[in-house]
């Protein structure tokens, strides 16, 4: 490959082209081998912090490409970078954070046809409080300039991620390593204060939206164009719901029983079990439409059936589930039945005494696999279980260790929660914690996929009841996530 550089510089000094940034409806093209920035003509590193309920953080995707009418394809991730969390008192954040993102942005940005773009994105932490967010914004981007970061060489872009985004982003990332041009994935995350669901809507189906949706959750539809053929079009169905991610669910939870003795979902002492018929009715309050309340978003009312008819086989799920479920011992493969009848067997078997002995006896040679009894009951696995190794911590984010007392709870939840988002119990799922790529670890979030769409230069369009797809590709064609790409050429 590197042979064929020198001609690939020639040829774009010849051919004066102008380039258009496009959105892909899917990054299915032949992946070129990863390797070193050096071996591309082109690359784009996007530094993202990641800003949600538990903590700030921060990590940089490098994209390079060898032609200039081709897509930027993944390379590999930095490590992940704890940075502090965001606060006023900190003027936004803390001059140690600052510096860490100035030092990422900086590193190696000297090189030839090469950006360094920089996104702050928060998630559901700040979705509840806009005004303080905000504010917030304003003083990092102070902050950061005063660090020495120049907002228009790196397209600093600093805001509050909508829900459907984080949903759509995350789905992005999915499907760029793993779907293909004849099938495409699901996915599911569970954060701790919000959780996302965002699939493909078929195109036949029919696109109908509530009239009476509380300003509590939001269902999106998303309009795509292919920046490889622009009489292909493609929506996305992207869902947030605020509220429901698993630390804010609990609390609810255990509002709704103030009294301990009546968390049905939670063992009198140490060594009892839970009663699952009687935890699953508890959880189940917490999708009950009450007279004084708004709609539950998780009601679907015209739609029930397109939705259902348009949802796909087969789902990631990330976030929280991966530490409830195949941390813990659970195959990453089942169906979302099987799930429930973990989460019963969990009920029916585990002590917060024996939860508590498994938890301190597990470090990086002694895996927990408290679900060997309940996978004898299952059919044999078919794929092999996609396990995150605490060697890869450092690119895809550690496990949040699981808490013994809500164990049967949180499992509970877990298969309510995807019943409410209209998962059917012959729907499989894939639980992961990271994503592997020609031989690399990258983290199961949204901001893989969000710097996939940005080094790409994706254009994206909500669609709703009240504009017409033709609308929307008219205001599709003012809307991207960054300026138009630097010519080679011109760099030379």
């Amino acid at each position: 490959m590197r042979s064929l550089l020198p001609f690939f510089f020639r040829l774009a000094r010849l051919i004066k082209v102008r380039e258009i940034i496009i959105l892909l409806l899917f990054p299915f093209s032949t992946i070129v081998s990863a390797g070193g920035e050096s071996q591309y003509l082109e690359t784009r590193k996007i530094v993202v912090l990641d800003d949600g309920s538990s903590g700030s953080r921060l990590v940089a995707f490098f994209f390079g490409r060898n032609n200039t009418d081709e897509e930027f394809r993944l390379i590999r991730s930095s490590k992940i970078i704890q940075a502090s969390a965001l606060k006023e008192e900190d003027g936004g954040l803390t001059d140690d954070s600052a510096e860490k993102i100035v030092t990422m942005l900086n590193e190696n940005s000297n090189q030839p046809n090469s950006q360094s773009m920089l996104f702050l994105g928060m998630t559901a932490g700040k979705r509840e409080d806009r005004l303080g967010a905000g504010r917030l914004l304003k003083m990092i981007r102070s902050k950061l300039i005063k660090f020495g970061v120049d907002e228009h060489k790196h397209s600093l872009e600093l805001r509050v991620l909508d829900g459907s985004m984080e949903g759509a982003y995350n789905w992005l990332g999915v499907n760029y390593v793993y779907a293909d041009s004849k099938n495409s994935y699901g996915i599911v995350e569970l954060g701790g204060a919000s959780a996302q669901i965002a699939y493909k809507w078929l195109a036949d189906t029919k696109v109908q939206v509530n009239d009476d949706q509380s300003e509590e959750g939001d269902k999106n539809f998303l309009l795509f164009e292919s920046g490889y053929d622009r009489n292909k079009t493609h929506t996305l169905f992207a869902r947030s719901q605020m509220g429901f991610g698993l630390n804010k669910a609990y609390k609810g939870y255990e509002h709704l029983h103030p009294e301990v003795m009546t968390r049905h979902c939670e063992a009198a002492d140490s060594s009892s079990y839970v009663d699952f018929k009687a935890c699953k009715e508890s959880m189940e309050e917490l999708f009950v439409v009450k007279e004084t309340e708004p709609k539950n978003q998780f009601i679907w009312q015209q739609a029930e059936q397109d939705a259902r008819s348009a949802m796909p086989d087969t789902y990631y799920l990330s976030g929280y589930f991966y530490d409830y479920t195949v941390d813990m011992g659970l195959r990453s493969h089942l169906t979302v039945e099987q799930l429930e009848k973990a989460a019963k067997y969990a009920c029916d078997n585990f002590t917060v005494k024996a939860l508590d002995e498994a938890l301190a006896s597990k470090n990086s040679e002694n895996e927990i696999n408290l679900f060997k009894d309940f996978e004898a009951t299952l059919p044999p696995m078919t794929k092999e279980r996609v396990v995150t190794l605490p060697s890869d911590f450092v690119y895809s984010g550690s496990f949040k260790p699981a808490k013994s007392n809500q164990y049967c709870g949180t499992l509970t939840y877990m298969a309510s929660l995807l019943e409410h988002f209209g998962l059917q119990p012959h729907h499989n799922l894939v639980i992961v914690k990271s994503f592997k790529f020609e031989g690399k670890t990258y983290p199961a979030t949204w901001t893989a996929g969000y710097a996939y769409a940005r080094a790409n230069g994706y254009k994206i369009t909500l669609l709703d009841d009240q504009l017409s797809e033709k609308e929307a590709l008219e205001e599709l064609m003012h809307t991207s996530l960054m300026p138009p790409a630097r010519n080679v050429a011109e760099t030379k």
